[in-house]
């Protein structure tokens, strides 16, 4: 849960963005990451993300929400 600590550091905000580290594929071309967004009291969202590189750009593959609150 967002504490009240932040909130009174930062009115206004709609919350955090948390994001984890990054996992890659052998081929070093595919790339994993979890997202979620926590808003305060018990509301939020949580997504992987599948990051796919062509060329010399990421693009995002497929995104699955895991779960909401």
């Amino acid at each position: 849960m967002v504490g009240e600590e932040f909130y009174k550091r930062y009115p206004g905000s709609s919350g955090l963005i948390i994001l984890s580290r990054v996992g890659f594929n052998a081929a070093m071309n595919q790339a994993m990451i979890y997202i979620q967004h926590r808003c305060g009291g018990l509301g939020g969202t949580g997504y992987y993300v599948l990051l796919e590189k062509t060329a010399d750009k990421w693009n995002l593959a497929k995104q699955n929400m895991v779960w909401v609150s």
